[in-house]
């Protein structure tokens, strides 16, 4: 596994040497956390309910089934919820069934919310980054009498970043949450020295 990182990380550096390259694969990356966020708030709000009724309806049919003594249709069932990944009995089933009845977090297309949550932090770092260089962008393409649709993408980045905190709050990752902190405190700092060092009166107004 790390020696496919290293080798990851080798190829990517040769392959986007170029800034346009690189600002391709950032967009991608930025499309790709929005739309697995998308999917984790329908998963929260409505997934879970959905993944509950369908169980329940399987649940009432197998047991009818069974009360009956019919095999085939038992046999069916047995293979739709193997298919759908669900244990038939044991401590895997009684584990399985309580994730899915207690548990709300988000996990998208992963097996844990943790493993989106640790998708979703850097990603959303990333775009908080890019969010000062898109405003100074605007206004430097902007006149001063800018219209509402001219601000209308702005807005539109804010609600997306806005979706994917959401969902990455939502898979309750302490991990992830102290990860994304410590990130934004980093993008913060840095931005309050390179705002000190443009005006060196802005030193002695903040001591």
């Amino acid at each position: 596994e790390w020696i496919g990182l290293l080798v990851s990380f080798v190829l990517l550096r040769r392959w986007l040497a170029r800034h346009a390259d690189f600002d391709a694969v950032l967009r991608l990356a930025l499309a790709v956390a929005i739309g697995v966020s998308m999917l984790g708030v329908w998963q929260h709000h409505v997934g879970y309910r959905t993944a509950i009724a369908e169980f329940d309806r399987l649940e009432t049919e197998l047991a009818i089934a069974h009360r009956v003594g019919n095999i085939s249709t038992i046999r069916r069932l047995q293979s739709e919820l193997v298919a759908s990944g669900i244990p038939l009995d044991g401590p895997a089933r009684i584990l399985w069934e309580h994730r899915l009845r207690n548990s709300r977090e988000p996990y998208g297309f992963f097996a844990l919310a943790n493993s989106l949550a640790g998708l979703l932090a850097p990603l959303l770092l990333i775009a908080f980054a890019l969010w000062p260089a898109a405003i100074r962008r605007h206004r430097s393409d902007t006149q001063p009498t800018a219209s509402l649709r001219a601000i209308l993408p702005l807005v539109l980045y804010g609600l997306l970043l806005l979706l994917v905190a959401y969902c990455l709050l939502l898979t309750k990752s302490r991990t992830a949450w102290v990860g994304l902190a410590t990130g934004g405190l980093v993008l913060v700092g840095n931005h309050l020295l390179r705002w000190l060092r443009e005006a060196p009166r802005r030193i002695l107004i903040a001591t």
